[in-house]
């Protein structure tokens, strides 16, 4: 459905949340349009790494359609949280706005090149669906498939050691904190083929001490 909003010409989308941690659901954003977020439906943030920790920040909120919410520019990855399992939003016809700032969140359409390690918004126990976070997507933090409309990290070498980050349950509406990087060791653990940790492998193949085995 197109809508004429102020000087805008926009269609209605909605965004389905595959991820939890606790009472919010996650997903990673990205379109090839510019697109509005109402606060009513989520709020969206960058997120970058600095000193081996990961930085979750808010954007700053704007009016817009009516109502306050979150202008995303087009070819841009951000990190989308909701109390409702998804979001609606707004895509903007031949609209050009500010890139964000401090933001190594890239869209699904940017090809991974080397120089870079790459994270992926992922469970550590797939299982279990608990530890939600940024994970390397494969061993080493080398580049993976990342599905269309969705975003990965990609860390300048040097700053991606950690093996991933895990997301705390979120202290209130307005930004994700308390972001801790998982330094734990996991030589006794198992990851499919997705680097999703698990805890019982059936038939396929899974990665167990960095080295590829069949599950019967």
């Amino acid at each position: 459905m197109l809508h004429r909003i102020d000087i805008y010409t926009a269609e209605e989308e909605s965004l389905s949340f595959l991820a939890q941690s606790g009472d919010t659901h996650y997903a990673t954003f990205s379109s090839d349009k510019a697109t509005f977020f109402p606060a009513t439906s989520a709020t969206v943030s960058t997120v970058s790494v600095s000193d081996g920790l990961l930085n979750v920040t808010a954007l700053a909120s704007q009016e817009g359609f009516g109502t306050s919410g979150y202008y995303v520019p087009a070819n841009t990855g951000v990190l989308v949280a909701s109390a409702s399992s998804s979001a609606d939003y707004y895509t903007l016809e031949g609209e050009t706005l500010d890139a964000l700032e401090d933001n190594m969140l890239k869209p699904a359409s940017e090809a991974m090149t080397d120089g870079y390690t790459y994270y992926k918004l992922a469970y550590d126990n797939y299982d279990l669906k608990t530890g939600l976070g940024f994970y390397w997507g494969t061993a080493n933090g080398g580049t993976f498939s990342c599905k269309d409309g969705t975003a990965y990290l990609a860390v300048p070498n040097g700053g991606g050691s950690v093996k991933g980050f895990v997301l705390d349950e979120v202290s209130d509406g307005d930004a994700i904190e308390n972001l801790t990087p998982d330094h734990s060791p996991r030589r006794e653990e198992i990851y499919n083929v997705a680097g999703q940790r698990i805890s019982t492998p059936s038939h396929g193949f899974y990665i167990k001490d960095g080295r590829k085995f069949v599950g019967k």
